[in-house]
């Protein structure tokens, strides 16, 4: 059996041995041969060899006998199978099927024990080699367990992104459409009450017209006319509020409306309040509605003041212009495109705003002030002006820090 020799040596069972033990297991060792098809041993059979393929190969089945039988592994020429057989005398868990004739070296249980029995170097060789071989399986295992575990970690993390993300589309969406849907209630209520003011003041000119210029009547008269265009005037911030409204917008220099701004609010604000302007005399032009644009500023800056009334503070009107690019997604607000903008700052050192506040400041008739300080409105509307332009609003601020609005 001189021609068995490189099988043992080489089978990784028996590698850690001497020569001259691989004889001494040689000498048990004998050939057996199987033609294709046939059953080397059943699962569920108590094992008795272990096998060195000399020629051909085998196939390892699970469930052999049933109709969902798993394929597991094949063994070539020269694989050492069944090593289990020579240390455990448990049931298989497999059945051993050749897949084309083979030559088998086997090494029976009982003998194997009789040449472990009577050397003591063959005994320790090969559970040293038994030790390495576990170790060397765990080592895999826990291996592909670290790898396994980071791809899954990766994994979370990416999803925990991806549902954060869904979970800010979705409030987006909705204020969308809570901001869409209330927009056209309010306009349509305005229209209606337009409706109501034009006929209340045709026929209080009508009426105006038959009293004679010295009669008591016509200065309440006068007085009804007065509160009709007021009340026109709330209708325009309704629309405006609605983005339905219409604007008549040229080309307007931001700077000198909020020198304006600033001019009134120094002379109406009190002392504690400082007002600061860091204002860029030669930005470029936008379309806008004067008006309006000068309608947000005071909102704004009248928002300000109340947030510093009690403790006084520092009220800042920046304008600037700016290029924006697309990797400055996260600094400026969202969907807003590359390009040339002029930026509105409006900035407090007053009380702040927590989180959840700052979420919802510009719902309509949602407002942190006490009550009667106001209707709310002003943010929404102020909101409603920047999108009809074609703008875009952020705000940040945090309790205690103040805020600052861009635009």
């Amino acid at each position: 059996m001189k021609h068995h020799f490189q099988s043992l040596k080489e089978a990784y069972f028996f590698k850690s041995l001497s020569d001259e033990d691989i004889i001494k297991i040689q000498e048990v060792c004998r050939e057996e041969k199987f033609d294709s098809g046939e059953i080397v041993f059943l699962e569920d059979t108590t094992g008795d060899r272990c096998f060195i393929i000399l020629a051909g190969s085998v196939e390892i089945w699970k469930g052999y006998h049933t109709p969902d039988r798993d394929l597991l592994s094949i063994y070539q020429s020269g694989q050492l199978f069944g090593e289990l057989a020579l240390i455990d005398d448990s049931p298989r868990g497999a059945t051993i099927v050749v897949r084309e004739p083979v030559n088998l070296l086997s090494i029976n249980r009982d003998d194997f024990n009789r040449v472990l029995a009577g050397s003591v170097t063959i005994s320790i060789s090969i559970m040293k080699s038994i030790t390495a071989t576990i170790r060397k399986q765990t080592d895999f295992f826990l291996d592909n367990l670290r790898t396994s575990k980071r791809q899954l970690e990766k994994a979370y993390a990416q999803l925990q992104k991806e549902v954060e993300e869904r979970k800010q589309l979705e409030t987006q969406l909705l204020q969308a459409q809570k901001m869409e849907s209330i927009g056209t209630l309010a306009s349509g209520i305005a229209h209606d009450f337009k409706n109501i003011l034009f006929i209340i003041s045709g026929y209080t000119q009508l009426t105006l017209e038959n009293f004679p210029e010295d009669n008591e009547h016509r200065d309440k008269l006068i007085e009804v006319l007065n509160a009709v265009e007021r009340a026109r005037d709330l209708i325009r911030q309704i629309l405006t509020f609605s983005r339905q409204g219409s604007q008549e917008q040229r080309p307007v220099q931001i700077q000198v409306i909020a020198k304006e701004v600033i001019k009134m609010l120094k002379s109406s604000l009190p002392a504690t309040i400082k007002i600061r302007e860091n204002i860029k005399k030669d930005c470029g032009t936008v379309m806008a509605d004067p008006t309006h644009i000068h309608q947000v500023l005071m909102n704004l800056c009248t928002n300000a003041f109340h947030a510093m009334q009690e403790t006084g503070g520092v009220l800042e009107i920046s304008i600037d212009e700016i290029q924006t690019s697309s990797g400055e997604q996260a600094v400026y607000p969202a969907k807003m495109p590359p390009g040339y903008y002029v930026m509105l700052s409006v900035s407090d050192t007053g009380c702040g705003m927590d989180k959840e506040v700052v979420t919802r400041i510009f719902d309509p008739y949602f407002t942190t002030k006490k009550k009667r300080g106001g209707t709310g409105l002003g943010l929404s509307i102020i909101h409603g002006i920047i999108k009809s332009h074609g703008g875009f609003i952020s705000v940040l601020s945090e309790p205690g820090k103040g805020a600052i609005f861009h635009i």
